[in-house]
């Protein structure tokens, strides 16, 4: 059936672009559409996730990785980091703010390692030809309620925990309102991450970083952009209201077209139910 034309008022309740912080999606993505720029971010993040050095890597802001065929998910990496040790890709880095469903994440983490593996193994090649996994997850909220700033997740034998069982697949879980375990750099990265402002700088890396959110949040064009977004948002949170509330109106005419109510009796209730004018209720009700 046509949908109403009933005006439904949608409240804005985006925040600016100024007050977005780098765990937000659309900051941490505008922040990293410049390759410098994504390396050294992503540098930053894995150097004080991991406390190890990196040198030679490729990053690929964005990267977006088919399912194994037409008909199967596929995935869009916010960072995607390749690093290299005497010209043999070594390790794989999926770095992701993510500010989505908890509940979805374990399966999430496991449904993008099994895609990556897919798409690094040539046919022919001997799976130890694979390199090393590691996806960094930078999350909001605690996913072990331990107030850890870190956590590292790992396969293990069960019944004897301290074996590790060496597949190459690393998660690190970043808290960060976490007080415990990383060290002070990697608490005073995931303060900025969390609120993204001058007084949370601490030093000259951090200043770096700082510079290249201040650049996106006073981009013209990175304004534009984000009012676009949230515009078509917007659209489609009102269309979804209207959808829903079309499908009630016609399940509610349906149901009492079943029990024999007269229409006159159907226009009232559709009237006072859903808040109709008389034209729109009889709209309705002539187009079930």
């Amino acid at each position: 059936m046509n949908k109403s034309y009933k005006t439904v008022s949608c409240k804005k309740t985006y925040k600016p672009l100024q007050e977005l912080n780098l765990i937000d999606a659309f900051l941490f993505a505008v922040s990293t559409e410049k390759i410098q720029d994504a390396e050294f971010i992503a540098k930053l993040i894995i150097e004080r996730a991991t406390n190890e050095k990196v040198d030679q890597i490729t990053v690929v802001p964005e990267k977006e990785l088919t399912g194994i065929d037409i008909g199967h998910h596929g995935i869009r990496m916010d960072l995607y980091v390749e690093e290299y040790e005497d010209r043999r890709l070594a390790k794989v880095y999926d770095i992701e703010p993510n500010k989505y469903n908890p509940a979805e994440l374990p399966m999430r983490s496991r449904y993008s390692q099994s895609l990556t593996d897919v798409k690094l193994l040539n046919s022919g090649e001997a799976y130890e030809t694979l390199p090393e996994y590691i996806s960094i997850w930078i999350l909001p909220y605690d996913p072990f309620g331990k107030n850890r700033m870190i956590y590292t997740v790992k396969n293990v034998v069960e019944e004897f925990p301290e074996l590790l069982y060496n597949d190459g697949v690393k998660r690190l879980f970043l808290y960060v309102g976490g007080e415990l375990g990383g060290t002070e750099k990697l608490k005073d990265l995931l303060h900025y991450f969390s609120s993204s402002k001058k007084g949370n700088v601490t030093d000259a890396e951090l200043e770096h970083l700082h510079s290249i959110v201040e650049k996106a949040k006073h981009n013209q064009e990175v304004g534009k952009r984000y009012m676009t977004l949230q515009d078509m948002i917007d659209y489609e949170k009102k269309e979804s209201y209207e959808d829903g509330r079309n499908e009630g109106i016609s399940a509610f005419i349906s149901f009492a077209k079943e029990l024999n109510v007269p229409n006159d009796e159907i226009l009232k209730q559709l009237m006072q139910k859903f808040s109709l004018t008389m034209e729109e209720a009889k709209a309705y009700l002539d187009a079930n």
